[in-house]
């Protein structure tokens, strides 16, 4: 089995122009509760596809998340599961 670590993306203080600001950060236990809540379940879902191209993974391997078919845990703003095989792999 592989851990696999979907890592929150925290915004920055960035200077752009002389100007300060902080773009959005991606909270990860949020977005996968969200795409969660309304995951339909049907082939080309598009939370499956947000998920699986802003972490990389196989759709399969989300669509598994999101059904409830994998178990996760929230490790502080992290999510992590096992997986049996590569997860970025793509899907045959």
């Amino acid at each position: 089995m592989n851990k696999v670590r979907l890592q929150s993306v925290k915004g920055e203080v960035r200077e752009v122009d002389g100007k300060m600001f902080v773009p959005m950060g991606i909270h990860t236990p949020g977005l996968i509760r969200w795409a969660k809540a309304g995951f339909t379940g049907k082939k080309n879902d598009r939370a499956v596809s947000i998920i699986a191209e802003s972490f990389g993974l196989k759709r399969s391997v989300v669509f598994a998340l999101l059904s409830g078919e994998v178990d996760y845990e929230v490790d502080g703003d992290d999510v992590v599961f096992q997986w049996p095989d590569d997860p970025n792999k793509e899907d045959k």
